[in-house]
């Protein structure tokens, strides 16, 4: 560091100069233009991030909500094997299915309803096709049906923005699968 002594100047005038450049060089900062840039180069960058994040949330939350539905739909078929009963499923769009007869694992006290519009924001139940019915049920045999078993396999769409998951009952087996 470099010290300015007031007898290397031969005016008063010239020992300020000095201590100005020098001090003026150790407090140097950002100019305007300069944070501008910057401010300019990170709005070009999160304005090109956020259609891709949204699209990857968008995405994630509807293989979570086919995954959550593919679960409770096997859990409804086992129910109805266990107890020698059947177990319907009701679907009421866009956004709730419900299993009559059945507790809510996390409230024993409640029926076990689900709204993705409390658990996963933006996705919707698109389309419900159990022979053109919106509800289904397992027989005591795990075998799905309507008012007569189903004559093609019964499916359920969930979407959130472009993203569409369908979730499939096998009409002879009642498997359940997700794609």
């Amino acid at each position: 560091m470099i010290v300015a002594s007031r007898h290397q100047y031969s005016s008063p005038h010239a020992y300020s100069l000095a201590c100005s450049r020098t001090c003026s060089e150790l407090h140097r900062a950002y100019t305007l233009v300069e944070l501008v840039i910057v401010m300019l180069v990170m709005g070009i960058l999160a304005a090109t991030a956020m259609p891709q994040y949204f699209a990857m949330l968008n995405h994630y939350r509807v293989e979570a909500a086919a995954a959550q539905l593919a679960a409770d739909l096997r859990w409804a078929r086992r129910s109805a094997q266990q107890t020698g009963t059947s177990q319907s499923v009701n679907f009421t769009l866009p956004s709730q299915y419900a299993m009559p007869g059945m507790s809510d694992p996390d409230h024993p006290s409640q029926g076990f309803v689900v709204d993705f519009t409390l658990s996963q924001p933006g996705v919707s139940i698109q389309a419900v096709d159990f022979d053109s019915s919106t509800t289904m049920s397992f027989d005591i045999y795990g075998r799905p049906q309507t008012s007569t078993p189903l004559t093609a396999d019964g499916t359920i769409q969930v979407g959130a923005g472009s993203q569409i998951r369908t979730v499939t009952v096998n009409a002879v087996t009642g498997q359940v699968s997700g794609s």
